[in-house]
Protein backbone atom coordinates (compact mmCIF):
# COMPACT_ATOMS: atom_id res chain seq x y z
CA UNK A 1 0.00 0.00 0.00
CA UNK A 2 3.19 2.06 1.12
CA UNK A 3 4.34 1.87 -2.27
CA UNK A 4 0.98 2.69 -4.43
CA UNK A 5 0.84 6.00 -1.96
CA UNK A 6 4.60 6.99 -3.03
CA UNK A 7 4.28 5.85 -7.01
CA UNK A 8 1.32 8.14 -7.22
CA UNK A 9 2.95 11.14 -5.20
CA UNK A 10 6.25 10.40 -7.49
CA UNK A 11 3.86 10.73 -10.54
CA UNK A 12 2.26 13.93 -9.63
CA UNK A 13 5.06 15.49 -8.60
CA UNK A 14 6.83 14.24 -11.92
CA UNK A 15 4.02 16.19 -13.63
CA UNK A 16 3.88 19.23 -11.85
CA UNK A 17 7.78 19.42 -12.32
CA UNK A 18 7.47 18.95 -16.15
CA UNK A 19 5.18 22.13 -15.93
CA UNK A 20 6.65 24.21 -13.90
CA UNK A 21 9.60 23.56 -16.08
CA UNK A 22 7.92 24.08 -19.46
CA UNK A 23 6.44 27.48 -17.82
CA UNK A 24 10.11 29.08 -16.60
CA UNK A 25 11.14 28.14 -20.66
CA UNK A 26 7.95 30.37 -21.75
CA UNK A 27 8.49 32.80 -19.61
CA UNK A 28 12.60 33.04 -21.06
CA UNK A 29 11.63 32.65 -24.35
CA UNK A 30 8.56 35.61 -24.19
CA UNK A 31 11.82 37.84 -22.44
CA UNK A 32 13.88 36.99 -25.00
CA UNK A 33 11.17 38.13 -27.37
CA UNK A 34 10.18 40.97 -26.00
CA UNK A 35 13.85 42.12 -25.95
CA UNK A 36 14.05 42.00 -29.63
CA UNK A 37 11.27 45.05 -29.92
CA UNK A 38 13.59 47.30 -27.93
CA UNK A 39 12.87 50.13 -25.46
CA UNK A 40 9.24 49.95 -26.29
CA UNK A 41 8.80 46.76 -24.50
CA UNK A 42 11.00 47.70 -21.81
CA UNK A 43 7.84 48.22 -19.18
CA UNK A 44 6.20 44.61 -20.67
CA UNK A 45 8.94 42.56 -19.56
CA UNK A 46 9.56 44.10 -16.27
CA UNK A 47 5.85 43.74 -15.51
CA UNK A 48 6.55 39.77 -17.24
CA UNK A 49 8.99 39.51 -14.71
CA UNK A 50 6.71 40.15 -11.46
CA UNK A 51 4.15 37.28 -12.36
CA UNK A 52 6.17 34.36 -11.29
CA UNK A 53 7.10 35.87 -8.11
CA UNK A 54 3.27 36.36 -7.68
CA UNK A 55 2.38 33.22 -8.70
CA UNK A 56 5.04 31.32 -6.36
CA UNK A 57 4.00 33.30 -3.05
CA UNK A 58 0.35 32.41 -4.25
CA UNK A 59 0.94 28.68 -5.15
CA UNK A 60 3.24 28.95 -1.36
CA UNK A 61 -0.07 30.16 0.02
CA UNK A 62 -1.91 28.00 -1.15
CA UNK A 63 0.25 24.48 -0.06
CA UNK A 64 0.30 26.06 3.18
CA UNK A 65 -3.24 26.58 3.42
CA UNK A 66 -3.71 22.72 2.18
CA UNK A 67 -1.14 21.54 4.89
CA UNK A 68 -2.88 23.19 7.40
CA UNK A 69 -6.15 21.72 6.99
CA UNK A 70 -4.86 18.08 6.55
CA UNK A 71 -3.58 18.49 10.02
CA UNK A 72 -6.13 19.76 11.33
CA UNK A 73 -8.29 17.14 13.46
CA UNK A 74 -5.63 14.55 13.53
CA UNK A 75 -4.47 13.72 16.95
CA UNK A 76 -0.90 14.12 17.85
CA UNK A 77 0.45 10.61 19.05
Amino acid sequence: MLALMLSAANGAYSVNAGTVTKLGADIVQLDHLLRSYGPEATEARAKGKKVPAKKKTAANKETSAKRKSATRGKKKV
